[in-house]
């Protein structure tokens, strides 16, 4: 029943057959969709029916000893008793540190002690994936959650886009080697095989070219647009105590308007610059420094400074 939703899905998203389901269902990638596995889902509600009935109040259901039937390629009480004995082992254990980290710096490798028969959940079959799987080496990105609102929002082809980018599957010329559509895989600019990684950030002739750099300075300055109306915004300033309106009970509270949150809504005197077109000078009252960030932005009156730097699209 999976394999045909899961058809049925990839044609909805416009993703190719080649998918992988980690994309679907996965809740730890950077590109989490709201959609639900039908075989993990049979398999908790196996595991939450089974615990109902073993801890139950009722001594009559809990001697009546019932079985639940999931079938021969999976067991309801072999998974609880393997979960129950790592979370005993764990307790026991505790929490190490790694390193000079701190505890709880970094999440623990529980896939390391996994089966045979675990491994190929979707969990952790990102780990064996080769080109699905490059985004578990992306240090710094933050993971996004996509809702149903979201997705019906979205501009056409934006979803499918985002979902081919973050998973390899584009249709480069290596991608389309592979799938067979193509005979030639190599880039028309130098010749070397042009995989997405190449496209984006390692063709040597489109850097002599300049088309990196214009690549960079039209994203540059679409969020320079962005920034400067956001800053020229008119703002109060908040001063003095802010109460708390109380509703008494029957009536109705009147919905006020709430302004965005940020660094920019903290001062009215933000200014920036940008490198574009000229040389960025950096500013002498904030820092005496030859480094030429792509925007800063800096208010004098409560003497903040904000940074931003574009970087390569693929930085592995």
């Amino acid at each position: 029943m999976e394999r045909i939703s899961n058809s049925y899905l990839r044609r909805w998203l416009g993703v190719p057959r080649s998918f992988s389901s980690v994309g679907l269902y996965s809740l730890g990638s950077k590109l989490q969709l709201p959609l639900k596995s039908i075989t993990e889902e049979f398999k908790v509600t196996k595991v939450r029916q089974h615990l109902t009935l073993k801890n139950s109040r009722d001594e009559k259901v809990r001697s009546a000893k019932v079985e639940i039937r999931t079938g021969r390629k999976w067991s309801t009480k072999k998974t609880i008793e393997d979960a129950e004995s790592r979370l005993k082992h764990s307790e026991i254990v505790g929490r190490v540190a790694v390193g000079r980290q701190g505890l709880d710096v970094t999440p623990t490798a529980k896939w390391r002690t996994a089966t045979v028969e675990e491994k190929k959940t979707p969990g952790t079959e990102r780990v064996s994936m080769k080109k699905q799987g490059s985004w578990l080496n992306w240090e710094g990105a933050r993971q996004q959650k996509l809702g149903w609102n979201e997705i019906w929002k979205m501009e056409p082809h934006r979803l499918q886009f985002k979902l081919k980018s973050v998973y390899d599957v584009l249709p480069s010329p290596t991608n389309l080697a592979t799938w067979g559509l193509i005979d030639d895989p190599k880039c028309v600019l130098c010749g070397k095989p042009a995989n997405l990684e190449h496209i984006l950030s390692s063709c040597s002739s489109a850097l002599k070219d300049g088309r990196y750099t214009w690549r960079h300075d039209k994203v540059l300055g679409t969020l320079a647009d962005t920034l400067e109306r956001n800053i020229r915004k008119p703002r109060k300033n908040k001063e003095g105590l802010t109460f708390v309106n109380f509703v008494k009970e029957g009536e109705k509270g009147q919905k006020k308007k709430v302004e965005g949150s940020g660094l920019l809504v903290t001062a009215t005197d933000w200014q920036m610059l940008v490198d574009l077109k000229q040389k960025l000078q950096f500013p002498p009252q904030i820092a005496v420094t030859n480094q030429r960030p792509d925007i800063v932005i800096w208010s004098a009156s409560t003497k903040q400074a904000i940074l931003l730097e574009l970087t390569v699209p693929w930085e592995e």
